[in-house]
């Protein structure tokens, strides 16, 4: 049995064991994990956002993924106006009633 095939066999054999470790490990490192996060993003965030600023792809994307997810709600965001979407108009009825 060579290397590999031996940790499969003790992963297989001890699934349990190493994924109750690994949850324990998430947990009790979320704090520091965290602080990792936000102090990498405000160093380096520039880079992404230029590169997203760039990226047609991930413009297309984003606008796609906007206008599914937004045409749910009242107002549709296209070209920098908000215009009302086909399915939802507004009808406004005014009523007034003479008495002699």
């Amino acid at each position: 049995m060579d290397i590999i095939e031996k940790r499969k066999q003790y992963y297989i054999d001890n699934r349990d064991k190493l994924l109750q470790q690994s949850k324990q490990y998430y947990l009790d490192n979320k704090e520091v994990r965290q602080k990792y996060n936000r102090k990498y993003w405000e160093l380096n965030k520039y880079k992404y956002l230029k590169a997203r600023s760039e990226n047609n792809e991930y413009k297309m994307n984003h606008r796609i993924y906007n206008e599914k997810y937004r045409g749910k709600s009242k107002y549709i965001y296209k070209d920098n106006y908000f215009q009302p979407s086909q399915k939802d108009i507004t009808v406004i009825f005014k009523f007034s009633f003479y008495s002699t």
